[in-house]
């Protein structure tokens, strides 16, 4: 009875051990499945290349459902998207573009300055008084949102469009009222211009704590 009980046992645990292996294994097998790069043929290249090794982190949801198509060559999957990626950022050289808006940016800023310094000379102090709580990012983050201003306060972001769309709003009434000429359609960037020569001309004008 006991020899027969040793086997059983000795069977359990060889089954366990077998088992414990084999999931081991399959683990492995599927990060190295996924992972593994393709080798360059030399005929491409004129000689033999050291591959390049990713390793590719997936959710075991997705783990999962790959594995219901084990006829898939999931890592040339992999390589093919990685090598169309590589190719199409290769073809689009974006710096011509970032330096096309960054031009235009820059000069619908300073356009937006030399306006403000224009109007600034028919503007009085009770103007500026009541266009800074207006354009002034500082007081806007700290004012509390909601009609019964009941919400949290703005965000850096939010305070900053909301005093562009103040400046915007402002300057478009007093050039009107002063039959001063001024754009319908201007960017961002040139209130924001107008917002930092209206900062310079008003902190100047508060007298300095002793």
């Amino acid at each position: 009875m006991q020899l027969i009980l040793r086997k059983k046992n000795r069977r359990a645990f060889v089954l366990h051990l077998f088992r414990e292996t084999f999931c081991s294994i399959h683990r492995i097998h599927r990060i190295l499945y996924i992972t593994r790069a393709q080798i360059i043929p030399p005929t491409q290249t004129g000689g033999i290349e050291t591959p390049k090794n990713v390793t590719i982190y997936l959710p075991d949801e997705i783990a999962g459902k790959m594995e219901k198509y084990p006829e898939v060559n999931w890592s040339e999957i992999c390589r093919k998207a990685v090598v169309d990626y590589v190719d199409t950022r290769s073809h689009i050289d974006i710096g011509p573009i970032l330096e096309k808006l960054k031009a235009e940016r820059n000069e619908a800023y300073k356009q937006g300055q030399i306006l403000f310094y224009q109007i600034a000379p028919k503007m009085n102090l009770r103007d500026f008084e009541i266009w800074y709580p207006r354009v002034s990012t500082t007081i806007l983050e700290g004012r509390e949102g909601g009609l019964f201003g009941d919400s949290p306060s703005l965000s850096p972001e939010v305070a900053a469009h909301q005093a562009i769309r103040g400046m915007e709003h402002m300057m478009g009434a007093f050039c009107r009222e002063n039959n001063i000429s001024c754009p319908q359609d201007a960017s961002d960037a040139f209130w924001e211009g107008a917002i930092a020569a209206f900062m310079n001309v008003y902190i100047k004008t508060k007298p300095k704590k002793n």
